[in-house]
């Protein structure tokens, strides 16, 4: 493969062996490796050349996606890139040389010669496992935090219970009451974060009249949307989706919560459900500060504010609402509203109607 008649043929063998990233070159028809740094054997725990073939290595590493599905051979990366595709950060479970169970991304593209003709493949990997590690404990923190919140603030709402039929002053009622409804949010939150992270959540999936989904829960956000009237514009035919009713719940609550957070006092809060029978389109219209053109895909990160700041937010609302989204089928965006403030829109699909 290098040409050792030209000097420049010993730079890329010696820039492949020093690299940080491990690097695998797979030559067809058959899948050999033709190639492989060190750092390849020191991720995998185990000598490539020990090996006849590929598939032989393939074997022996066990691969398998996130969620612990076996990945088929022919979906593997190198083997995609063989076929001449591009593949980007590829997640792959493995069981290493010395059983060790490792998290590698990987990035693979094809070789072609002067003719044309694709010659070979290379994969590039890299250990993940330390960070997965770290994201696992942290979202184990998150939901043990989420249980251990909820008979505190039973308690309190028990206690705020009883301080109103004994005749306590409503508005400090009303305000405990606040209080607890606003953690309870984030409790919820920081559940729904550690189960979408960890691909562990689960969904009540049956055919949801988002409509009167909608109205049921703008009823209940009344108390937390005080300082903003809420109007919700649907059509009066029942639109109905397959959904979990209460994830659906929590993704526009948390839009809504979003929109009251950025909106100046009084300014309307504005929620409109359409359909073109193959997707069911909620838009929240909020006034407030916009968001810029470069920040309209981070805003879904998690613990992002953006420019926008707010002292009542951890930035982990907008994220679980997409993760939430996504794990309906559907798509989230958001774009500007005409006159000043954003539209955050969600598209879920319809249900189909039975044959």
């Amino acid at each position: 493969m290098f040409d050792a008649s030209k000097p420049d043929s010993f730079v890329l063998p010696a820039v492949l062996t020093a690299s940080p990233l491990a690097v695998c070159i797979l030559q067809p028809p058959e899948p050999t490796i033709s190639f492989a740094n060190p750092m390849l054997g020191r991720i995998f725990e185990l000598d490539p050349a020990g090996f006849r073939s590929f598939r032989e290595l393939i074997a022996r590493l066990e691969p398998r996606f996130p969620d612990q599905r076996p990945i088929p051979f022919d979906e593997l990366p190198g083997i995609r890139a063989l076929r001449g595709e591009q593949v980007q950060n590829f997640e792959i479970v493995i069981v290493s040389g010395k059983g060790n169970t490792k998290h590698v991304m990987c990035n693979s593209a094809p070789v072609h010669g002067s003719d044309g003709r694709l010659v070979a493949a290379v994969d590039m990997f890299w250990d993940i496992t330390a960070t997965r590690q770290l994201e696992h404990s942290r979202n184990t923190l998150l939901a043990a935090i989420s249980h251990e919140l909820r008979t505190p603030l039973s308690t309190i709402q028990i206690t705020a219970d009883h301080l109103r039929r004994q005749g306590a002053p409503v508005a400090q009622v009303d305000r405990i009451v606040h209080s607890v409804e606003t953690l309870e949010a984030l409790s919820r939150d920081l559940m729904a974060f550690a189960l979408i992270e960890a691909n562990e959540l689960r969904l009540d999936v049956h055919a949801v009249d988002v409509g009167d989904l909608l109205g049921t829960l703008l009823e209940k956000s009344a108390p937390v949307l005080t300082r903003h009237p809420v109007s919700l514009a649907a059509p009066d035919s029942p639109i109905s989706i397959p959904a979990d009713p209460l994830r659906i719940q929590q993704i526009v609550g948390n839009l809504l919560t979003n929109a009251g957070r950025y909106s100046p006092a009084g300014e309307p809060v504005e929620v409109a459900l359409t359909t073109d029978g193959e997707w069911a389109e909620i838009r929240v219209s909020d006034r407030g500060p916009g968001i810029a053109d470069d920040e309209k895909i981070s805003v879904f990160d998690p613990f992002r504010t953006g420019r926008r700041r707010s002292s009542g937010s951890i930035g982990l609302g907008l994220h679980i609402a997409k993760g939430l989204v996504l794990e309906h089928g559907g798509h989230i965006s958001v774009e500007d509203r005409p006159g000043g403030g954003s539209v955050f829109v969600v598209k879920l699909p319809v249900a189909k109607p039975p044959a």
